[in-house]
């Protein structure tokens, strides 16, 4: 490998470790943001049942419809179909490989969309 290639290769590291390490930090601060907000309203002398009416600590429960397994599904469908398009365009020593790929990623939409539709029958009765 030339030096170009192995800095590019480093470069490319070191981008994914600082993406990575800021997401890590910027959770970081806001949790301790939140923290501190809390340690000062308790030293005000607040009571903890006004605490979490003033933070909303409390989780309110999500209702879950499953349209995201479909949503993933379709997308990963269209990334399958994509890499068989590209497939079409390389030379012919690696169409095989690049048609199983693409056989795999659509069969893994279509998994997706069919837990949708078995969770969604499930369901209704």
């Amino acid at each position: 490998m030339d030096w170009a290639g192995s800095i590019a290769l480093i470069f490319n590291f070191f981008v994914v470790g600082v993406i990575i390490f800021g997401a890590i930090w910027f959770q970081y601060m806001k949790r301790k943001k939140h923290y501190d907000a809390l340690v000062k309203a308790l030293e005000l002398g607040k009571n903890p049942d006004e605490v979490k009416e003033l933070f909303g600590t409390e989780k309110v429960p999500r209702v879950k419809n499953g349209k995201g397994l479909v949503k993933s599904g379709i997308v990963t469908i269209g990334i399958g179909v994509g890499l068989a398009l590209m497939g079409v365009f390389l030379p012919a020593e690696a169409l095989g490989g690049m048609m199983a790929s693409a056989a795999f990623v659509s069969m893994l939409g279509l998994s997706l969309v069919l837990a949708y539709t078995l969770t969604k029958k499930k369901e209704k009765e």
